[in-house]
Parts: C-alpha cells; sequence; structure tokens
C-alpha cells in the first residue's frame, strides 16, 4: 500500500478508523511484498520486501509494470486470464514465478485486488505476494519422487509377470511330468530317488519363485487408491480361517484384547502382516504343548500401534538385529522358509511404518507395529 493510499485513508476515514488502517498497513508491510501500480499497471509504490526479494531499488521500477519480473514461465493465456479478472473489478490469486535482478528464480503467492475512486471506477491495483519458494521447490521434488516411483512400478510390473509366466510355467511341467512318471511302476528304486530328488528341487524353486514374487509385489508403490477403510473385525476373523490348521496344531490360544473399530490401510497389506505375524507366533510361541498369543490394537499419536505378543521360547539377543533378514530362520527344528519375517517389514514400510521387536529366552516375544493414521500417499 503506498503513502497516497494512507493519506487518502486519513482523508476519508476517522482517526481512530486510521490508527487502525495504518497498523493493518504496517502488519502487510512486514509479512508481504507489496506493490501499488495505476489502472494500466504501471508501477507507483514498492515496499522494502519487495526490494530485497526482486533485487530492484524502488528508483529502477516506478513508473514500469511488472514485466520486469517475468520469469518466461508461464504462458501468456496465464496473464491475460489474469488482467481479464482484475479489469472486471474481481480481485486475483495465483502462483506465480518470477525472476529476479540476479538472474535467480523465486515463487510468489500472489493476491492482486482492484482499487476504486469514489466514484466506482478502477483507479489502480494493489499487489501482496507472500514467498513460497521453499514450498514450490518441495512440490517439485516431490513430482519428480513420484513419477520416478511410477517408472520404478512399471519396470518391476514388467519384471513381476516375467517370473511368474517365464520361470514358474517351465516348473509346472516339469512337476507335471514328475507326476507321470511317479506312476510308472516299471521305475527302479534308484531312479525313484532320483524321481524324488527332482521333484523336491522343482518345488524348492517354485517356492522361491513364488517368494521373489510376493516380494517384488511389496516394493511397487501404491498410491492412495489402493488404500481402503476396513473392519478389523472382519479381517481378525478372515485371519483366523486361514490360521486354523496351525492353531490346531500347536493348540494355541489367540486373544485380541484390544482393538480399533476400522483402520485406512491397504488391505492385503495389513493382513499379510497380521497373518504373518500370528503364524510366527504360535509356531515359536508355544510353551510346553501349546501356545498363547496376545494381540493388542490401538491409536498412539499419529500412528495405529499393533503388538503381537507370545510367550513362548524367546530369540537370544544375538539373533535379534538379523530377525527381518531374508531366508533367516534361529530355530531349525521349526517349519517355515525365512520369508514371513522378511515381508512383514517390507510391507509395514510400503505402508509408511515400522516395526520393532523385543524377546527374552524363556520368556516370549513381542513384535510391535506402527502403522500412520494418516496414509503416505495422502500427504502427497
Amino acid at each position: 500500500m503506498s503513502q497516497s493510499l494512507l493519506e487518502k485513508a486519513r482523508d476519508l476515514i476517522s482517526l481512530e478508523s486510521y490508527a487502525e488502517f495504518a497498523s493493518l498497513f504496517e502488519a502487510y508491510n512486514r509479512s508481504a511484498i507489496v506493490s501499488e501500480t495505476d489502472r494500466w499497471g504501471r508501477i507507483v509504490y514498492v515496499n522494502k520486501l519487495f526490494e530485497e526479494v526482486s533485487g530492484y531499488k524502488k528508483e529502477e521500477v516506478l513508473g514500469k509494470d511488472h514485466r520486469i519480473l517475468n520469469s518466461g514461465f508461464h504462458p501468456k493465456s496465464f496473464f491475460r486470464d489474469m488482467w481479464k479478472t482484475i479489469n472486471s473489478g474481481k480481485s486475483w490469486r495465483g502462483e506465480i514465478r518470477n525472476r529476479a535482478k540476479d538472474g535467480s528464480y523465486y515463487w510468489v503467492d500472489t493476491f492482486i485486488h482492484p482499487l476504486f475512486d469514489t466514484e466506482g471506477t478502477i483507479r489502480g491495483y494493489l499487489s501482496l505476494r507472500y514467498l513460497i519458494t521453499e514450498k514450490k521447490r518441495a512440490e517439485q521434488a516431490r513430482d519428480r519422487y513420484y513419477n520416478y516411483l511410477i517408472r520404478r512400478n512399471a519396470t518391476l510390473e514388467n519384471f513381476s509377470r516375467m517370473i511368474s509366466h517365464n520361470l514358474r510355467s517351465p516348473l509346472t511341467h516339469i512337476l507335471g511330468l514328475v507326476e507321470i512318471f511317479e506312476n510308472k511302476e516299471s521305475l527302479s528304486p534308484k531312479n525313484q530317488e532320483y524321481l524324488r530328488l527332482i521333484k523336491e528341487a522343482a518345488q524348492n524353486i517354485d517356492r522361491m519363485v513364488h517368494d521373489i514374487y510376493e516380494i517384488l509385489k511389496t516394493w511397487r508403490f501404491h498410491d492412495g487408491e489402493h488404500y481402503k477403510e476396513i473392519s478389523i473385525r472382519e479381517v481378525w476373523q478372515e485371519v483366523l480361517a486361514h490360521l486354523l490348521p496351525e492353531k490346531n496344531q500347536y493348540q494355541a490360544e489367540i486373544k485380541l484384547e484390544d482393538f480399533l473399530e476400522k483402520i485406512t490401510t491397504i488391505p492385503l497389506y495389513f493382513k499379510n502382516i497380521l497373518y504373518n505375524l500370528l503364524s510366527n507366533a504360535i509356531k515359536y510361541g508355544k510353551e510346553m504343548n501349546s501356545a498363547k498369543v496376545v494381540v493388542r490394537m490401538r491409536k498412539m499419536g499419529g500412528n495405529y500401534m499393533i503388538t503381537v505378543a507370545d510367550y513362548g521360547q524367546g530369540i537370544e539377543k544375538k539373533h535379534l538385529p538379523h530377525m527381518f533378514e531374508l531366508y533367516r530362520r534361529f530355530q531349525p527344528q521349526t517349519m517355515g522358509q525365512g520369508v514371513g519375517l522378511y515381508l512383514v517389514k517390507s510391507q509395514v514400510e510400503a505402508l509408511g511404518g515400522n516395526i520393532r521387536v523385543k524377546s527374552k529366552p524363556g520368556e516370549g516375544t513381542v513384535f510391535t507395529v506402527f502403522l500412520p493414521i494418516i496414509p503416505p500417499s495422502c500427504l502427497f
């Protein structure tokens, strides 16, 4: 706001109102880049912040228009629309990239308001601008990363298809041929043993290919459309149904002591996380001839906190740093491939969360998962 504008205000309003107006003017002058133009867009006033940010002294810009700051970033239609709006007597707001005197660029969130004379005719325009350069840099970095994730996602999709089709199809044929020869009574014991070894090797490769495929799925980028609100009760019942054979085998007692009604997540990931942690707790949590597992879910700060605790064998301290490594197994007598906890950690991190483990031999193990209440993709 120019001094002339202040003088006009002083002539038109009471002394008390003018003091309030002057205070408001000073606040704008300290926080915003302020400029005033006549009705043709020629600059008649700029404040100190305008000079500091643009690098131009007041004397260099008075009588000129704002094209002196034009960075060439915006199309001509952008400014045509702006002029059309303010010439109609309406205010305009937009984000503009300007070029300073030294050639550097800066972004401003710009408000332009028409100024009217006593007859209601536009006599000029008042511009208030707020620096948003850091915000725009962050947005650009975010967009670059988002595009990178999209490209990586496409690569992983193609690789996953190749793994599934080019590797698993031949294995299916091998296993099919093995099944045919298994039914032949003419095979010698030695050849039957060879056939058993071939079948076992093929099945191991098939499981490994399946594990790789699952890991690749976890590495894919998921945007907001994959997140859904799910019912914990429904998911809990579904997971327990899948765990029924293991639950019966180990005579496991599984309790859900505290729980949330609903959470927003990627359903498949959440189910897999819960399934693998419970399966792990059942297998390693057995005490004598049974296993007891307790699950708790609650909100903590900006996260959902899920704990899965067993009261069984526990894990030696030296093994804890390696708990989530691929193909790591710490109890050879317990069935498993050493993939479950690796997938759990991968899927927890894909959801923007983290997982911790505490354990003591003879007392049991507690896994604690933290998942953000606001999905990571909603922050983009």
